[in-house]
C-alpha cells in the first residue's frame, strides 16, 4: 500500500484546525475536494480518522495513532518545500522580508533594515506587509526569507530573536477624564467602547491584549483599522476609545491624547525564520540583528 505524502499532510492540518472548512482555507483547496481527499484517504487505509458532526470534527482513536505518523510527513515535506525555495533563490540578490503594518516606527527594525542596504548596496530588499500569523506560515513555506512580528511564538521549526519589547497605549479625547491618567487598567475601563483590530488578524495576541478588558467589562468593538471615522468617534459624544501599539502612527489632532496601558508584560516583536534553512543573505541578515 502506498500513500500519498501530501494527502497525509493534508490529514495532518485538518487534526490541527479540527474543521474542513479551515483547513480547506489554510490550504487554499475547496472544502468538498478536500473531504473527497480524506474519504479516499479512509478507504485505503482501512479505517475511519475522523467522527464528523455537523459542529466540529474529532480525531478516532486509530486516527490520533496515525497522527504521530501523520505529522512526522507533514513536517519533513514542509521542510523540503521551504529548503527548495530557499535554495531556487540561493544566486538572488533580493532579500524577502515580512513586517507588521506601522512596524517602520520600531526603532530596531528601521535601523537593522538600512544597517543590511549600507553593508549589501547591490542586495534588493523587499517588504511584505502583513499580520504574524500569515507571515509565519510564508516564512514556513520559504516564500519569505525572514519576518519581523509581533507577539509570542513557540514553533520548533522556527527560529526566533526577539529584538524588543512593545506598549499599548489607549487614545481618547483630551476632555476624557481618563486623559487626567498617565497610565490605565483593565479596571478603569469597565463600561467604555473600545475600538481594537479585529480578532481574526491575529487570534492569539488579540486574546492576550483584550481578554483582561473584556473581563472587566469593557465593550470591545473590533475595526479592520484605525480611520477618520473611528477618530471622529474618539473625539464625538460616545467617548469611544482606541488601542494602539506603543509604535503605531501617531495622530496630530490636539483633541487626541494617548495613555499608556498597564500590562503584565508588553508584546515581543522578534524577528524569525526556518531553523536549519538559510541562504547567505538570509544569514547575513540574521548575523546583523544577533
Amino acid at each position: 500500500m502506498k500513500l500519498d505524502p501530501r494527502t497525509i499532510t493534508q490529514f495532518a492540518v485538518i487534526a490541527e484546525e479540527r474543521s474542513f472548512t479551515k483547513a480547506a482555507e489554510r490550504l487554499r483547496v475547496a472544502q468538498p475536494w478536500l473531504s473527497a481527499r480524506l474519504r479516499k484517504l479512509e478507504d485505503q487505509i482501512g479505517f475511519p480518522l475522523f467522527i464528523r458532526s455537523t459542529r466540529n470534527v474529532t480525531l478516532t482513536e486509530r486516527g490520533e495513532a496515525f497522527l504521530k505518523a501523520a505529522c512526522n510527513v507533514y513536517a519533513s515535506v514542509a521542510a523540503a518545500e521551504a529548503l527548495a525555495a530557499q535554495l531556487r533563490r540561493r544566486d538572488e540578490r533580493r532579500l524577502r522580508l515580512g513586517t507588521p503594518p506601522y512596524s517602520n516606527q520600531i526603532a530596531q527594525r528601521r535601523n537593522l533594515i538600512d544597517r543590511f542596504a549600507s553593508v549589501y548596496p547591490a542586495v534588493s530588499v523587499e517588504l511584505d506587509v502583513g499580520w504574524t500569523p500569515a507571515l509565519i506560515e510564508r516564512v514556513r513555506s520559504g516564500d519569505l526569507d525572514i519576518a519581523f512580528v509581533l507577539g509570542g511564538v513557540e514553533d520548533p521549526d522556527l527560529e526566533v530573536n526577539v529584538l524588543c519589547r512593545i506598549g499599548v497605549e489607549m487614545m481618547m479625547s483630551q476632555s476624557d477624564p481618563l486623559a487626567t491618567r498617565s497610565t490605565l487598567s483593565p479596571a478603569d475601563l469597565k463600561g467604555r467602547s473600545i475600538a481594537v483590530f479585529t480578532r481574526a488578524l491575529h487570534p492569539s495576541l488579540f486574546d492576550e491584549l483584550f481578554a483582561p478588558l473584556a473581563n472587566s467589562g469593557a465593550e470591545l468593538i473590533q475595526v479592520p483599522e484605525m480611520s477618520a471615522a473611528i477618530l471622529a468617534q474618539v473625539q464625538g459624544p460616545r467617548r469611544l476609545i482606541a488601542f494602539q501599539f506603543s509604535f503605531s502612527v501617531a495622530t496630530t489632532d490636539e483633541p487626541i491624547v494617548s495613555r499608556s496601558f498597564e500590562m503584565k508584560q508588553k508584546v515581543p516583536f522578534s524577528l524569525l525564520r526556518r531553523r536549519g534553512i538559510s541562504t547567505p543573505l538570509n544569514q547575513s541578515f540574521w548575523d546583523l540583528a544577533l
